[in-house]
């Protein structure tokens, strides 16, 4: 897989940005702002109810301007070519 400058589509991919009171694991800050997310066992959703914390998180950030995408850690390990395709077109949608 090539290698994917941020800054030529006009986007700083920073990891660990601090926002407010969340660590993002990696934020790209352009014309919009996304919070990549790579989520581990903790981060599962149980019995189809999500993690409490994630969905106040999610909705803090939201409000202030976020698009947040979450990905399971084994599928950023296991299928890294369309977890890229899936930022990629989010990053697209927003240029657009």
């Amino acid at each position: 897989m090539k290698s994917i400058n941020f800054s030529d589509l006009g986007y700083k991919l920073i990891p660990k940005l601090v926002f407010n009171r969340y660590t993002l694991d990696f934020a790209l800050v352009g014309s919009d702002k996304i919070d990549i997310e790579c989520d581990g066992v903790q981060h599962e959703i149980i019995e189809g109810i999500p993690v409490i914390e994630d969905v106040e998180r999610d909705e803090y950030l939201r409000n202030n301007g976020w698009k947040i995408l979450r990905f399971p850690n084994h599928r950023v390990l296991s299928n890294r070519h369309d977890v890229v395709k899936q930022i990629m077109g989010s990053i697209k949608n927003q240029v657009n």
